[in-house]
C-alpha cells in the first residue's frame, strides 16, 4: 500500500513539476512568438525583398528575415543555418522590443546546392520555427564567397 502511494506521488510530481517550472520561466522564453519568417535575396527598408524558397547558387547571399512578438524583456534569438544536415553558421541576434524584426544572411559557395534550413531558436535553444529553402545550380552573377553576417534588428513601427 505504501509503495503504491509513493508511486502515485512520484507520478503526480512528474506531471506537475514541469508545468510549475514553465509558469516560473521568464516571459521572453515562454512567450516569444515568430509571426513571420521568410528567406529572400535582400532587405530593403527593413522588409524582405524577392522572397522565395528556391535560390540560384549564383545568388550573392540569402537572408532569413524574422518578425517576433510577445517578448516583454530584452533577449536574443539565434539563426542556425544548416545545409544537408550540416551546420554552416550560427548567428545570435538581439531582441529588444515588441514587436521586433531582425535578420541574418549567409553567403553561399557555388558548390553548396541542395536543401537548406534555418532554425530560429530562443535564448534557451528551443526551436521556435524552421524555414526551409533550396539552392539550385546555375543563374547569373559573380560567384560569392562563403561567410555569415549579422544584421542589426529594428523594432517594427506600425
Amino acid at each position: 500500500m505504501r509503495k503504491s502511494i509513493a508511486l502515485s506521488i512520484l507520478a503526480l510530481a512528474a506531471v506537475f513539476l514541469p508545468v510549475l517550472a514553465w509558469q516560473d520561466a521568464p516571459k521572453t522564453e515562454r512567450g516569444l512568438d515568430v509571426t513571420r519568417a521568410v528567406t529572400c535575396l535582400e532587405i530593403r527598408d527593413r522588409e524582405p525583398v524577392n522572397i522565395d524558397t528556391v535560390f540560384s547558387s549564383q545568388a550573392e547571399r540569402v537572408y532569413c528575415y524574422t518578425q517576433l512578438e510577445g517578448g516583454s524583456e530584452p533577449t536574443e534569438i539565434e539563426h542556425v543555418w544548416i545545409h544537408d544536415g550540416e551546420e554552416k553558421a550560427r548567428v545570435r541576434l538581439p531582441v529588444r522590443g515588441n514587436p521586433w524584426r531582425t535578420w541574418s544572411s549567409k553567403k553561399l559557395l557555388p558548390s553548396w546546392t541542395g536543401d537548406w534550413k534555418v532554425e530560429i531558436r530562443d535564448a534557451s535553444g528551443a526551436v521556435l520555427k524552421t524555414v526551409e529553402f533550396s539552392v539550385t545550380r546555375g543563374g547569373a552573377g559573380a560567384p560569392p564567397s562563403g561567410s555569415e553576417t549579422q544584421e542589426q534588428g529594428e523594432p517594427k513601427s506600425e
